[in-house]
């Protein structure tokens, strides 16, 4: 990979997820060996070297993540006469968070159900799923979102 991007200029690398101290440290390793594109890396730590240019995000406005919800999944969703609301509400339960809403709508799309059944599902699954990082990211606290609170993404 390092000598792909070597002789190919302009590229773009993301590197989701660096979220262990560890994995801070290889991709500290890694960025020394970089030039001629832009990288882009995700985590919730909150200590990087002096190189990175921090972006703080925000959670989308709960009238935009509905909007979201209901476009993207516009031409499959089983559709319902209370679709607003249900969307409203998803899109809060969700903490109004882009990939989670991303993969909401996705599901939703290609199962054709409903909002209120995608609400149905996610909530009976929740534990299990916010779980899944907990155990693959030792040390690091899960930031799970609570309903109507906004969190930020470092």
């Amino acid at each position: 990979m390092l000598s792909w991007l070597a002789v190919n200029p302009g590229w773009l690398l993301i590197l989701d997820n660096v979220d262990t101290p560890d994995a801070l440290t290889e991709v500290d390793q890694l960025m020394g060996q970089l030039a001629g594109g832009h990288l882009v890396l995700t985590s919730r730590l909150d200590r990087f070297a002096r190189q990175v240019e921090p972006l703080e995000l925000d959670v989308l406005r709960l009238d935009a993540a509905a909007a979201f919800l209901l476009e993207a999944t516009d031409a499959r969703r089983h559709k319902a006469a209370d679709d607003d609301a249900a969307a409203n509400e998803l899109a809060d339960e969700l903490g109004r968070l882009a990939l989670a809403l991303e993969q909401a709508a996705a599901t939703i799309d290609k199962s054709r159900c409903g909002f209120r059944q995608y609400l149905k599902i996610w909530q009976a699954n929740r534990e299990k799923v916010v779980g899944w990082h907990s155990r693959r990211s030792p040390g690091i606290t899960t930031r799970s979102p609570q309903r109507g609170r906004p969190r930020s993404i470092n």
